[in-house]
Protein backbone atom coordinates (compact mmCIF):
# COMPACT_ATOMS: atom_id res chain seq x y z
CA UNK A 1 0.00 0.00 0.00
CA UNK A 2 1.11 3.26 -1.22
CA UNK A 3 -0.32 5.26 2.10
CA UNK A 4 2.11 3.28 4.56
CA UNK A 5 5.51 4.02 1.81
CA UNK A 6 4.29 7.29 2.47
CA UNK A 7 3.78 7.42 6.41
CA UNK A 8 7.42 6.07 6.32
CA UNK A 9 9.18 8.88 4.61
CA UNK A 10 7.87 11.40 7.11
CA UNK A 11 10.60 11.16 9.40
CA UNK A 12 11.01 12.92 12.84
CA UNK A 13 14.65 14.09 12.36
CA UNK A 14 16.28 15.76 9.32
CA UNK A 15 18.90 13.34 9.36
CA UNK A 16 16.99 10.01 9.21
CA UNK A 17 15.36 11.83 6.33
CA UNK A 18 18.45 12.69 4.52
CA UNK A 19 18.95 8.86 4.73
CA UNK A 20 15.68 8.20 2.65
CA UNK A 21 16.48 10.97 0.43
CA UNK A 22 16.42 10.62 -3.65
CA UNK A 23 19.92 11.81 -5.13
CA UNK A 24 19.89 13.72 -8.23
CA UNK A 25 21.77 12.92 -11.44
CA UNK A 26 23.39 14.75 -14.19
CA UNK A 27 25.88 14.62 -16.98
CA UNK A 28 25.83 10.75 -15.80
CA UNK A 29 26.79 11.48 -12.36
CA UNK A 30 25.67 11.87 -8.80
CA UNK A 31 25.56 15.70 -7.72
CA UNK A 32 24.87 17.41 -4.71
CA UNK A 33 21.51 17.26 -5.23
CA UNK A 34 18.76 15.85 -2.96
CA UNK A 35 15.44 15.50 -2.80
CA UNK A 36 14.63 15.04 1.51
CA UNK A 37 11.09 14.32 2.10
CA UNK A 38 9.38 16.43 4.81
CA UNK A 39 8.25 14.57 8.34
CA UNK A 40 8.19 16.25 11.91
CA UNK A 41 11.79 17.52 11.26
CA UNK A 42 10.40 20.26 9.44
CA UNK A 43 7.93 21.58 12.23
CA UNK A 44 11.55 22.82 14.06
CA UNK A 45 13.63 24.29 11.25
CA UNK A 46 12.08 28.00 11.52
CA UNK A 47 14.52 29.56 8.92
CA UNK A 48 13.40 27.14 6.44
CA UNK A 49 10.02 27.62 7.14
CA UNK A 50 10.08 31.50 6.42
CA UNK A 51 12.15 30.40 3.47
CA UNK A 52 9.32 28.30 1.44
CA UNK A 53 6.91 31.07 2.69
CA UNK A 54 8.71 33.73 0.80
CA UNK A 55 9.01 31.52 -2.17
CA UNK A 56 5.10 30.98 -2.22
CA UNK A 57 4.55 34.81 -1.63
CA UNK A 58 7.11 35.51 -4.65
CA UNK A 59 5.35 33.27 -6.75
CA UNK A 60 1.47 33.07 -5.67
CA UNK A 61 0.68 34.54 -9.15
CA UNK A 62 1.14 30.81 -10.16
CA UNK A 63 -1.26 29.08 -7.38
CA UNK A 64 -4.66 28.69 -7.84
CA UNK A 65 -4.44 30.42 -3.86
CA UNK A 66 -2.70 33.65 -4.22
CA UNK A 67 -3.25 34.68 -0.50
CA UNK A 68 -0.52 36.17 1.30
CA UNK A 69 1.54 33.76 2.57
CA UNK A 70 3.12 33.59 5.68
CA UNK A 71 5.52 31.57 8.02
CA UNK A 72 2.30 30.53 10.43
CA UNK A 73 0.13 29.49 7.27
CA UNK A 74 2.89 27.63 6.00
CA UNK A 75 3.56 25.99 9.51
CA UNK A 76 0.46 24.68 9.96
CA UNK A 77 0.18 23.70 5.93
CA UNK A 78 2.89 21.50 7.16
CA UNK A 79 1.67 20.24 10.45
CA UNK A 80 -1.92 19.76 9.73
CA UNK A 81 -2.21 18.83 5.92
CA UNK A 82 1.31 17.62 4.25
CA UNK A 83 2.59 15.43 7.05
CA UNK A 84 -0.57 13.97 8.66
CA UNK A 85 -2.41 13.01 5.48
CA UNK A 86 -1.02 10.07 3.54
CA UNK A 87 -1.91 10.92 0.31
CA UNK A 88 0.67 13.22 0.27
CA UNK A 89 4.27 13.86 0.19
CA UNK A 90 6.42 17.09 0.37
CA UNK A 91 10.40 17.29 -0.51
CA UNK A 92 12.41 19.85 0.18
CA UNK A 93 15.12 20.24 -2.89
CA UNK A 94 18.95 20.77 -1.30
CA UNK A 95 21.73 21.69 -3.15
CA UNK A 96 24.88 20.81 -1.00
CA UNK A 97 23.71 22.20 2.52
CA UNK A 98 21.61 24.30 1.71
CA UNK A 99 17.26 24.60 0.39
CA UNK A 100 16.85 25.84 -2.92
CA UNK A 101 13.19 24.79 -3.66
CA UNK A 102 10.59 22.21 -3.44
CA UNK A 103 8.49 19.70 -5.57
CA UNK A 104 5.52 17.24 -3.72
CA UNK A 105 2.54 14.82 -4.78
CA UNK A 106 -0.45 14.85 -3.55
CA UNK A 107 -3.79 12.49 -3.95
CA UNK A 108 -1.51 9.78 -4.09
CA UNK A 109 -3.47 5.52 -4.14
CA UNK A 110 -1.68 2.55 -5.53
CA UNK A 111 -1.97 3.22 -9.00
CA UNK A 112 -2.13 7.31 -9.51
CA UNK A 113 -1.24 10.44 -8.07
CA UNK A 114 -0.41 14.75 -8.85
CA UNK A 115 2.61 15.99 -9.30
CA UNK A 116 2.71 19.39 -7.40
CA UNK A 117 4.34 22.35 -5.55
CA UNK A 118 7.47 22.45 -8.37
CA UNK A 119 9.42 26.02 -7.08
CA UNK A 120 12.61 26.97 -7.43
CA UNK A 121 13.01 29.41 -4.84
CA UNK A 122 17.36 30.25 -4.66
CA UNK A 123 19.33 30.26 -7.24
CA UNK A 124 21.97 27.42 -7.90
CA UNK A 125 23.38 24.48 -9.51
CA UNK A 126 22.86 24.05 -13.22
CA UNK A 127 20.11 25.76 -15.32
CA UNK A 128 18.11 22.44 -16.12
CA UNK A 129 18.14 21.81 -12.14
CA UNK A 130 14.16 21.57 -11.97
CA UNK A 131 13.97 19.67 -15.36
CA UNK A 132 16.12 16.89 -13.26
CA UNK A 133 14.17 17.41 -10.22
CA UNK A 134 10.95 16.31 -11.61
CA UNK A 135 12.47 13.69 -13.93
CA UNK A 136 13.79 11.93 -11.07
CA UNK A 137 11.06 12.22 -8.82
CA UNK A 138 8.89 11.16 -11.63
CA UNK A 139 11.02 7.81 -12.10
CA UNK A 140 10.86 7.62 -8.11
CA UNK A 141 7.68 7.33 -7.95
CA UNK A 142 6.71 4.98 -10.86
CA UNK A 143 9.50 2.68 -9.99
CA UNK A 144 9.14 3.22 -5.87
CA UNK A 145 5.15 3.75 -5.73
CA UNK A 146 4.69 1.87 -8.52
CA UNK A 147 2.27 4.09 -10.38
CA UNK A 148 0.54 3.58 -13.73
CA UNK A 149 -0.42 7.46 -13.41
CA UNK A 150 0.48 10.29 -12.93
CA UNK A 151 -1.49 13.78 -13.42
CA UNK A 152 -0.88 17.68 -12.72
CA UNK A 153 -2.65 20.99 -12.78
CA UNK A 154 -0.90 24.90 -13.47
CA UNK A 155 -1.94 27.91 -14.66
CA UNK A 156 -1.48 29.26 -18.37
CA UNK A 157 0.28 32.06 -17.21
CA UNK A 158 3.17 29.53 -16.16
CA UNK A 159 5.57 28.76 -18.89
CA UNK A 160 8.52 27.88 -17.08
CA UNK A 161 6.97 25.11 -15.54
CA UNK A 162 4.63 24.25 -18.51
CA UNK A 163 8.08 23.72 -20.21
CA UNK A 164 9.18 21.83 -18.14
CA UNK A 165 6.24 19.69 -18.05
CA UNK A 166 5.97 19.14 -21.64
CA UNK A 167 9.54 18.09 -22.22
CA UNK A 168 9.48 15.33 -19.65
CA UNK A 169 6.21 14.03 -21.62
CA UNK A 170 3.04 15.68 -19.82
CA UNK A 171 0.14 16.68 -22.85
CA UNK A 172 -2.37 19.01 -22.02
CA UNK A 173 -6.13 17.37 -21.70
CA UNK A 174 -8.34 19.84 -21.14
CA UNK A 175 -8.77 23.93 -20.30
CA UNK A 176 -10.85 25.48 -17.28
CA UNK A 177 -12.07 29.16 -17.24
CA UNK A 178 -11.49 30.69 -13.67
CA UNK A 179 -13.14 33.31 -11.58
CA UNK A 180 -11.07 35.07 -8.71
CA UNK A 181 -12.77 35.12 -5.47
CA UNK A 182 -11.49 37.84 -3.27
CA UNK A 183 -12.22 38.50 0.81
CA UNK A 184 -10.43 40.60 3.41
CA UNK A 185 -7.85 37.49 4.32
CA UNK A 186 -7.52 35.90 0.73
CA UNK A 187 -7.61 35.55 -3.04
CA UNK A 188 -8.27 32.38 -5.02
CA UNK A 189 -9.04 31.13 -8.18
CA UNK A 190 -11.68 28.65 -8.72
CA UNK A 191 -13.30 26.85 -11.58
CA UNK A 192 -16.26 28.10 -13.33
CA UNK A 193 -18.27 28.18 -16.46
CA UNK A 194 -17.48 30.09 -18.74
CA UNK A 195 -19.40 33.15 -19.10
CA UNK A 196 -18.72 33.76 -15.15
CA UNK A 197 -14.81 33.63 -15.76
CA UNK A 198 -13.08 37.00 -14.36
CA UNK A 199 -9.35 36.45 -15.66
CA UNK A 200 -8.38 35.12 -18.82
CA UNK A 201 -5.70 32.83 -16.90
CA UNK A 202 -6.93 29.42 -17.37
CA UNK A 203 -6.12 26.00 -15.49
CA UNK A 204 -4.58 23.22 -17.64
CA UNK A 205 -5.42 19.49 -16.82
Amino acid sequence: MNSAKIRSLKLDTFDQALVQSIPIRYSGHDSNVRLVPVGKWILEEEGLIRDIATWRQRNREFFLDQSESTPLKTLNYFRSISIPRDDRIFFIVYLADGAIGHIAFSSVSDKSAELDNLMRGEAGGPATLMTLVEKSILSWAFKTLNLEKISLRILSKNPFALAIHTELGFSERMRYPLRIIESESSCVLEICNADERSTPVELIE
